[in-house]
């Protein structure tokens, strides 16, 4: 297949999920209930949280196929071409391992303001390593941003 149909598929596709988009938020729009001071009927509070439905189920859908699309690209790219794959799986494993760290050191105490909301343990020990393994990669990167003048003028001296 040349490139001239394969742009011809990513536009059409562009164009159809744009589509879909504005057309999941007209109805949005249409059917949200009156200002804060009126009171809505039973029917249009139930339009409304039926349009945000559609509008985060249509996001899940397109989310779902960008993670299959990416995991389906990297398993045909590692098969057909493991040599080329090898630090990017590395990449991978080094992710997953500091995730499973974050994880293992998480802190699993939960306010007792959360715990009435309906929080999991479970769900604070996520919250709690995602929230650390972010701030941990962000200041990697703020730390190599900085420096990495420095980093590529004497450490990797070409």
């Amino acid at each position: 297949m040349d490139n001239s149909k394969l742009n011809l598929g990513r536009t059409i596709a562009v164009w159809v999920i744009t589509a879909v988009g504005i057309i999941l938020s007209v109805m949005l729009a249409y059917n949200i209930a009156p200002g804060v001071n009126e009171n809505p009927t039973q029917l249009q509070i139930e339009n409304e949280a039926s349009a945000v439905s559609n509008i985060i189920t249509y996001t899940m859908f397109l989310l779902g196929l960008v993670v299959a699309s990416i995991v389906g690209f990297l398993i045909v790219s590692v098969v057909t071409n493991f040599q080329k794959q090898k630090k990017s799986l590395f990449t991978a494993a080094l992710l997953i391992a500091l995730a499973g760290i974050f994880y293992a050191t998480a802190d699993a105490e939960i306010p007792q303001s959360v715990i009435d909301l309906g929080t999991t343990k479970e769900d604070a020990i996520f919250a709690s390593a995602g929230i650390n393994l972010t701030l941990f990669l962000s200041a990697i990167a703020v730390t190599l941003a900085v420096f990495m003048g420095y980093i590529t003028k004497y450490v990797l001296k070409k």
